[in-house]
């Protein structure tokens, strides 16, 4: 009975030592697998027995190689998807100064005569639009150049009123459509960057233009006028209207209704406009025309949230 008594406590004290050695490294790999995090350094397992658990091991540290792998691929695609992104945006951004500009060039062609004292007049309001439009381009491409698909508002206090008007300037010469503008307020200076309104206004009136250009009588009407605190800008068009499919998506970006085009401009416009401390809505219904309505905080306003 005492040999018996012995050999079983030798045989429990073994296999204890056994036990843990075997389970002391299936707890460490237990520990690895649980702490595994994407986006982190995760650590091999350094195992230096050649037994079953070696292999187990080496899978886990095998599987740990293919799962970094396949994060720097990704990492690799969502930066080249983001590039792709920005210069879809900046062409976008830039092909909408560069029409009001073309129609700018031609209107001026025609009106330009030397021999009539008024041309001078006329030379320097389209040159002076022009240069605006230019100034608009050139910060769309430093900000493509520093990396920043788009900027803080540079906000400076900016006649609206007069921007409108220098913006309308420019689609002047767009005979097919005819296009309206009424304001009860003479002036109405606000602190924003004058060069992304330009850009809001150009998307807007822009794709007004493409809505409404097979109407029998396209027509665009932007009415601006001061509601309490606040600063009401409406864009309406008679145009094809947005159907009930399209209006859940139509700020998403690279959605669009046409069949040219990045559709990322109304998302550009959304985040100028909240940047501002403003919103964007719209009413718009099939074949009877949309109205985009902006509403920004007025100059007090946004002095004191600043």
């Amino acid at each position: 009975m005492s040999i018996f008594i012995l050999l079983l406590a030798g045989a429990i004290i073994i296999s204890l030592l056994v036990s843990t050695r075997l389970v002391q490294p299936l707890k460490q790999l237990q520990l690895k697998v649980s702490s595994i995090s994407f986006g982190k350094q995760n650590q091999h397992i350094v195992y230096t027995a050649k037994d079953e658990i070696s292999t187990i091991v080496d899978a886990y540290n095998n599987k740990l190689n293919e799962l970094e792998a396949a994060i720097n691929q990704l990492k690799s695609n969502e930066r080249e998807s983001a590039w792709r992104d920005m210069a879809k945006q900046v062409a976008h951004e830039i092909n909408n100064p560069l029409t009001p500009i073309k129609l700018s060039v031609q209107q001026l062609l025609r009106v330009y005569d030397p021999n009539d004292p008024d041309s001078k007049k006329k030379l320097e309001i389209i040159v002076k639009s022009i240069i605006e439009q230019i100034d608009a381009l050139v910060k769309i491409a430093k900000a493509f150049s520093s990396f920043a698909q788009l900027s803080e508002p540079n906000r400076s206090q900016v006649d609206l009123v007069q921007t409108i008007g220098g913006v309308l300037l420019m689609f002047s010469s767009h005979k097919k459509v005819q296009i309206g503008f009424e304001t009860s307020i003479d002036t109405c200076f606000l602190p924003i960057d004058k060069e992304q309104w330009i850009q809001v206004l150009n998307n807007l009136i822009k794709n007004a233009i493409q809505a409404c250009s097979n109407s029998a009588n396209p027509q665009i009407n932007l009415q601006l006028h001061q509601q309490d605190q606040f600063i009401i800008l409406s864009i309406q068009d008679n145009g094809r209207g947005i159907s009930a499919e399209q209006k859940e998506k139509i700020f998403t970006p690279h959605f669009t209704t046409k069949s040219k085009g990045s559709g990322i401009g109304l998302s550009i416009v959304k985040q100028i406009i909240e940047n501002h401390g403003g919103q964007i809505s719209f009413e718009s219904s099939p074949d009877s025309g949309t109205i985009f309505k902006i509403v920004l905080p007025t100059a007090l306003d946004n002095q004191n949230n600043e």
